[in-house]
């Protein structure tokens, strides 16, 4: 796996994509990327619902937008406390829609001894769509845990500070027929730095999906970042304008992937610098999944060895539902996109 990590191609996108989210670095609290996440799959993305009554493809787009969409997902524990997430959008006029949701969680901090992340999370906003747009802005509250530090004998001594923030956020999307190119922008409660920045291109043709993808999130102590490139095929076609609706009950629940990455955190504290992580071999992962009502995944991740998730995954075209059991896995979804040493995930999505 070793030639497949470290490709040229895969080394010379982070180099471009995560060196330009590294710029501006000050580290000043956790923002919260759990539900930053979740905002993605459910609002901005719409995996998993379709609108199968139009065969014009930019009018069935304008049709989906208009359509009430619903999340929902759940980790069931971590370490005895759950993890739960809702987020819906509801139009209010032609092309305008009103997004809310909210999030509750908590679990260990990396690298942040005797400290917990807990939050609770929400956001009210806008979005609006057109065929050469799609544009979300709004508010994102949080209460909850944003450690400090001080320095005693050479010695950091955390110590958990709870407050509330409030954020602007903005996300931009530019449609272009079968590419899009999207970013998502929100700035840190003190407008120094950017507290999320991300950039995802993604082009469809016919029943394969690829996308590129970088991100940027703020931690207490420094950034985390995640870049890579993802390859999906859908086993029916979806989007087909002459296929049948019988034929696409399996909607994006039937699909074969293929996802290689580096995801690594820049610790400031220890004095770590984006260059050095970035060349580091045990920062990079691979991930194999393939579904078909049921589904399983394998991930290789160059120090934590190889893991595994398996469950159900299920899809009509305004519906789809997702649980599965993972261990030592790097799960890409609301709530980490990090080793996952071992949870239950759910997850629901609706339109209608």
């Amino acid at each position: 796996m070793n030639k497949i990590f470290q490709s040229k191609l895969l080394f010379l996108f982070n180099t471009l994509l995560v060196s330009f989210l590294s710029q501006g670095q000050t580290q000043i609290y956790l923002n919260d990327v759990f539900y930053d996440r979740m905002f993605r799959s459910v609002i901005v993305s719409n995996s998993g619902i379709r609108d199968t009554t139009l065969s014009d493809l930019k009018k069935r787009k304008l049709n989906l937008y208009q359509k009430t969409k619903i999340g929902i997902e759940a980790i069931p524990s971590f370490r005895g406390f759950p993890a739960f997430g809702f987020v819906s959008s509801a139009p209010v006029v032609k092309r305008i829609n009103f997004d809310f949701g909210f999030m509750v969680y908590k679990r260990p901090f990396e690298d942040i001894p005797n400290t917990d992340n807990f939050a609770w999370t929400g956001s009210f906003g806008l979005s609006f769509y057109s065929k050469l747009a799609k544009i979300y802005t709004g508010g994102m509250f949080r209460w909850g845990n944003a450690p400090t530090y001080v320095v005693r004998n050479d010695s950091l001594i955390w110590t958990e500070n709870v407050r509330s923030e409030v954020n602007p956020y903005l996300y931009y999307e530019l449609p272009i027929s079968k590419f899009s190119l999207a970013t998502n922008v929100m700035p840190s409660f003190d407008y120094k730095t950017l507290a999320k920045l991300g950039l995802y291109a993604m082009l469809r043709f016919k029943a394969i999906k690829q996308m590129a993808y970088g991100d940027r999130m703020q931690t207490p102590v420094g950034f985390d970042y995640d870049g890579g490139y993802e390859i999906r095929y859908i086993f029916k076609d979806p989007m087909a304008p002459n296929a049948k609706v019988k034929n696409e009950r399996l909607n994006e629940s039937a699909f074969m992937k293929l996802r290689v990455g580096n995801a690594f955190r820049v610790n400031s504290l220890r004095g770590e610098t984006f260059e050095d992580k970035l060349n580091e071999a045990n920062n990079q992962y691979g991930i194999f999944e393939i579904g078909y009502y049921w589904m399983g995944g394998i991930c290789v991740h160059e120090s934590n060895g190889v893991g595994w998730r398996v469950g159900v995954d299920y899809g009509t075209n305004n519906f789809r539902v997702i649980a599965t059991y993972q261990r030592n896995y790097v799960l890409p979804v609301a709530f980490a996109n990090q080793i996952d040493q071992g949870n239950l995930y759910i997850s629901i999505k609706m339109g209608f």
